[in-house]
């Protein structure tokens, strides 16, 4: 096999993920939380090809309830329950368009894989230590580890390569080769509640000298503690952990096909986690790299709200991964595409559901971000990168919260404009504010005002409606 381009990504603290041709360039090299899945999460209706049950409401005020279909110009039929024939319905005519539940899809999974890119997987750091973590590629294997020694190290820092789980899941890698220079190296898969030191967390680690297994913090704050320990628990090896609930389910296998339990546990954890790649962080000044070469997130269908969410000037919000943010530009990915907007078009970002009481502090105008003990400092938001928002305010200088977790939301201070014509609902959360919007084959083509143009698969719309009758019904 002829020898491929070894490649490598740099994450730099408060800078983020360098790629290898760009090493000037940087970008942020955080998921925000719960965010590119929400693709993978959309229940969504079936079949638009032919038809789909839905509730069409009309201007006129007649209400039509059966099956919908666009055909092949777009346009909208309505066959009522016990009809022969169809009725037709223009644009102009519509006033709420529903589409019912239906069962949800299949499972789906995000993959790494070499030569693609690492993206929607992102880098960061979990722990008090700032090294800087070192990804490569090299003949179809990928590396993660630690470049230098930080004098911050703790036991429990590790170098995350990490993506948003919403509710049931698994996670899977095949770890190739683990080093066994750097005292106490460790690698292994986890489920942590958030980037913040000691959050909650189920993790299956092991370091090749003493095998490993389960290690828990129940409770934010603590330490982790190990239940079980198997010597037999040694690269090269399949590495698979699972969320049932509250019930977290780790196995190994030695060819990705037979898998043996290793132990399972029962923890409470919020829906919303971070499942990750970890590899614990350098000590020594020997490099400390672990080889794999498969790495899977499989999401069990689900129709909750995917965070972050991105509130637009316009009054739209995108759910989807952040990929950077600086003075001048917001790197999103949407609806599988990557997007990048104005600052200046960008209202705020939720990276949690923010609870009613607090809601009215991000409606105040004032920028700044708001913490999920419901305090709200002012301040300028000036990058997100690495699982943390920078914010310099006043009171506390440029200072760095981590997210999920410890930020709930940050607001860039901008008013809300005037609303689109339509409202689209997507299953995920995403609400966009249309100009006008048409259907062409299985994808909704919306003209959005600050966002420009958006594509989205029809299988994932909730609802369309007339915004100035949602207005009306308030």
């Amino acid at each position: 096999m002829p020898a491929r381009e070894s490649r490598r990504w740099r994450l730099n603290a408060g800078r983020g993920l360098t790629p290898p041709a760009e090493r000037g360039r940087w970008f942020a090299a955080s998921l925000l939380w719960w965010p590119t899945v929400f693709l993978l999460l959309a229940g969504g209706v079936v079949n638009l090809g032919g038809a789909a049950a839905a509730k069409v409401s009309l201007r006129d005020g007649r209400v039509l309830e059966g099956e919908v279909q666009f055909d092949s110009n777009g346009a909208l039929t309505v066959r009522p329950a016990g009809a022969t024939a169809s009725v037709s319905v223009a644009t102009n005519q519509l006033n709420r368009l529903v589409f019912a539940a239906v069962a949800p899809r299949a499972p789906e999974s995000i993959e790494l894989r070499a030569g693609q890119g690492a993206a929607p997987w992102q880098m960061g750091n979990l722990g008090k230590s700032t090294a800087t973590a070192v990804l490569g590629v090299d003949r179809e294997q990928w590396s993660l580890g630690s470049a230098t020694r930080d004098a911050r190290w703790s036991l429990d820092d590790f170098h995350l390569l990490h993506h948003p789980l919403v509710g049931d899941g698994e996670l899977v890698v095949h770890v190739t080769r683990c080093g066994d220079a750097a005292e106490y190296a460790r690698a292994g898969i986890g489920f942590f509640e958030s980037l913040a030191d000691r959050s909650r967390q189920v993790r299956l680690t092991f370091s090749q000298k003493k095998g490993g297994g389960l290690s828990v913090i129940a409770a934010t704050g603590k330490s982790p503690r190990t239940r079980h320990t198997s010597k037999l628990l040694i690269a090269p090896v399949w590495l698979k952990l699972e969320r049932r609930g509250n019930e977290f389910v780790a196995s190994k296998s030695a060819d990705g096909q037979t898998w043996e339990v290793v132990e399972t546990v029962t923890q409470t954890m919020p829906r919303n986690l971070v499942a990750a790649f970890l590899v614990s962080m350098n000590k020594a000044k020997t490099e400390n790299l672990v080889r794999f070469d498969h790495l899977r997130l499989t999401q069990r269908a689900t129709e909750d709200a995917v965070f972050p969410q991105v509130t637009l000037s316009s009054g739209s919000v995108l759910a989807g991964a952040i990929e950077s943010l600086d003075g001048t530009r917001l790197g999103l990915r949407f609806a599988g595409a990557a997007r990048s907007l104005p600052v200046a078009t960008v209202r705020g970002i939720a990276f949690d559901t923010v609870r009613p009481d607090l809601e009215r502090r991000l409606r105040a105008g004032r920028a700044g971000v708001l913490l999920a003990n419901g305090d709200f400092v002012d301040g300028e938001v000036r990058s997100l990168a690495a699982g943390r928002v920078r914010v310099e305010s006043v009171l506390f200088g440029l200072r760095d919260y981590v997210f999920p977790g410890e930020a709930l939301a940050v607001t860039l201070g901008k008013t809300i404009a005037g609303a689109g014509e339509f409202t689209v609902r997507l299953r995920d959360g995403s609400r966009l504010q249309a100009r006008s919007w048409r259907v062409s084959g299985q994808q909704l083509l919306v003209e959005e005002s600050v966002a420009g143009n958006l594509t989205v698969a029809l299988e994932t719309v909730a609802e369309i409606f007339r915004t100035e009758a949602a207005e009306g019904a308030r």
